[in-house]
């Protein structure tokens, strides 16, 4: 064993940088004081010790993340970084989540099955046969046949009724929806599993190029505020993070009778209610200006949301 040359009362030689470590971690590059070239029952201890260290920052993260909205940010502002998980990872960790969840939704036919789960909605109207056969004329033939499968389906299946409820309102009320929107709706119910699978493989990519844009938009809104950009983007990356989990909400619970319209609807309320919460405590204004602020961001935000899902949609392609 080479001996290693004298240093000062409690500092040592770091073997990844050569600089002196005075702690555990050196102060250059970072690196724990750990020795893995000793024997495997101590080696396997400090694999287990970094291993759950992990798995308490999810934890402590997620904690935070879901029970006090906004607190996440405030915690990352004041550099008390440490005990948390960086908003990019907790970021790729819920899509990660979100993605693996939605294939087992896919997989074990959830989705297919709430689609075809009967309606019991009020307010439903059939389109006359001259309403969908002037729906027909605009189609090319792959979205005629498709609209004829979609008609021919039982009349309690969801996708139908939600098809032909749009016909005979849209052709009642506007006159007809041009064709481009057609193509997407008939689309969409002809097989909204195939869309919703093909659409998840580019919405995290969407969503990354997205948050900038939401940032972008937050510090317009609380331009007075002062705010550093980068504390805008760690808060919608945060808000961001939750609003995957409401999605899959949305997946499990879909507006498919009046109860669960009535729960998609309480959902939906409560990413509202989220949103409100970190914002207020994050700025630490009053309900009236936080609210008054939100409503502004949401309004320019949906245009960003909006063009996302369409290009996510897009690049999922037929």
């Amino acid at each position: 064993m080479v001996d290693r040359p004298a240093q000062p009362s409690g500092a040592v030689v770091c073997p990844n940088c050569g600089d002196e470590r005075a702690g555990a971690y050196c102060a250059s590059c970072g690196q724990s004081d750990r020795n893995y070239m000793r024997s495997l029952r101590p080696m396997l201890g400090d694999f287990f010790a970094d291993t759950f260290e992990v798995d308490s920052r999810i934890f402590r993260t997620l904690k935070l993340l879901f029970f006090k909205p906004g607190q996440l940010s405030i915690e990352f502002a004041g550099n008390r970084r440490a005990r948390y998980l960086s908003p990019i990872r907790l970021f790729l960790f819920m899509c990660f989540v979100h993605l693996g969840l939605l294939a087992l939704f896919i997989s074990t036919g959830w989705l297919d099955r709430a689609a075809s789960t009967p309606t019991d909605w009020f307010g439903y109207e059939e389109p006359t046969p001259e309403q969908i056969e002037a729906v027909r004329s605009q189609l090319g033939p792959e979205q005629r046949a498709q609209l004829d499968d979609i008609m021919g389906r039982g009349p309690d299946d969801m996708n139908r009724r939600t098809m032909a409820n749009y016909i005979a309102l849209d052709s009642s009320v506007t006159g007809g929806s041009s064709p481009a929107v057609y193509r997407v709706l008939i689309g969409y119910y002809y097989d909204p599993v195939a869309v919703i699978e093909r659409t998840a493989r580019h919405t995290t990519l969407v969503v990354i190029l997205s948050l900038p844009l939401y940032a972008l938009i937050l510090s317009i809104v609380y331009f007075s505020e002062r705010r550093f950009f980068v504390e805008h983007l760690v808060l919608v990356i945060h808000l961001q993070s939750f609003s995957l989990v409401a999605l899959l909400a949305h997946y499990l619970i879909m507006p498919r009778s009046l109860p669960t319209t009535v729960m998609s609807v309480g959902i939906a309320a409560g990413h509202v209610w989220y949103y409100l919460m970190a914002l207020r405590r994050y700025f630490g204004e009053s309900w009236g200006r936080t609210v008054g602020r939100w409503l502004v961001f949401a309004f320019f935000s949906f245009f960003v949301t909006l063009a996302g899902a369409i290009a996510a949609y897009l690049l999922g392609g037929p």
